[in-house]
């Protein structure tokens, strides 16, 4: 009875997940080939940012034009705008470099709560890295990510950084 009632427990668990974790966990977890464990040792290289924003889109463009500057490729980013009405530069943005995809998602219902959940759902990518709209990012952000992750403890779930406000 445990081990059945354990597995419904996580099968939950798993559900709750964003698509790209749930799918890795279930093919480790519910695979009745698979040992009764979690691993956590898929390969981690693309990242999604993603950008929550409400009543900012003129400073969420400038974000963007920062994001440009970035010293690598082969990511996405994804703006999660609640404001009441889309700006029409934020939904055609695109950026230079082809590479680089961009997702907007304009929704109704308003908190950062459910904004990063909408982002996490939308992302592709399997590191999720969450940016403030009026950040001025650094050329290397997302290159330092790739390098974290890339050489992470298999324990780690959650890397935060300081933020440093420049005037």
């Amino acid at each position: 009875l445990f081990p059945f009632a354990l597995k419904n427990i996580i099968y939950i668990l798993i559900t709750l997940l964003p698509q790209n974790l749930r799918m890795f966990f279930e093919k480790i977890w519910l695979n009745k080939k698979a040992k009764y464990y979690l691993r956590i040792d898929w390969p981690m290289s693309s990242i999604s940012l993603i950008i929550p924003t409400y009543n900012r889109q003129e400073t969420v463009l400038k974000t963007l034009d920062f994001l440009k500057l970035q010293n690598c490729d082969d990511y996405e980013v994804i703006v999660v705008d609640q404001t009441k009405l889309t700006h029409p530069l934020l939904v055609k943005f695109k950026f230079e470099d082809s590479t680089v995809k961009y997702k907007y998602s304009h929704i109704e219902e308003i908190g950062l709560p459910n904004a990063r959940n909408v982002g996490a759902e939308i992302a592709s990518n399997d590191i999720l890295i969450y940016i403030d709209d009026d950040c001025i990012p650094d050329p290397n952000l997302v290159r330092s990510y790739q390098a974290i992750f890339k050489n992470l403890d298999l324990k780690t779930w959650c890397v935060a950084g300081r933020v440093i406000e420049k005037n």
